[in-house]
């Protein structure tokens, strides 16, 4: 990776670390209509995205991601164009596109790819590895 690429994925990681931070605090003040039910020791809705992740997911679970990419989306929106640029040539479809040559001059790049990237690689991996009481408990007795 020459300076220019570290320079890049630099601007990418931390626009995706910000977003990523929004998408988590969004979740954590969600604390009605929890699939878990009333007597859950867990506390909001990225608890339950936690558990999920790192353990079985709910048959709801595909609600919580589309909420995500939603939320994702509504920040990716804001973001300026060289900035979804750096995030999208992080993305594998651009790494596909390029092994293809497909790479235009003008790098064309996808948003709904950028959601997916920032969903998969920034926010369910966030996800993987988080980790309170309330989380290990729930695991714990499960």
């Amino acid at each position: 990776m020459d300076y220019r690429d570290t320079i890049i994925k630099g601007v990418s990681d931390i626009s995706c670390n910000k977003i990523t931070g929004k998408v988590i605090r969004f979740f954590q003040k969600m604390k009605e209509g929890m699939q878990s039910g009333a007597d859950t020791t867990l506390k909001n809705v990225w608890d339950e995205i936690c558990i999920q992740v790192q353990g079985e997911e709910s048959i709801l679970f595909p609600c919580y991601l589309d909420t995500a990419r939603k939320y994702i989306h509504n920040e990716v929106e804001k973001l300026d164009e060289c900035i979804k640029k750096a995030i999208w040539i992080q993305t594998d479809q651009h790494f596909d596109r390029q092994d293809t040559g497909e790479i235009p001059d003008a790098l064309i790049f996808c948003e709904d790819d950028i959601i997916e990237y920032i969903l998969h690689d920034f926010v369910l991996s966030q996800a993987e590895t988080w980790t309170n009481k309330r989380i290990e408990n729930y695991l714990w007795n499960m």
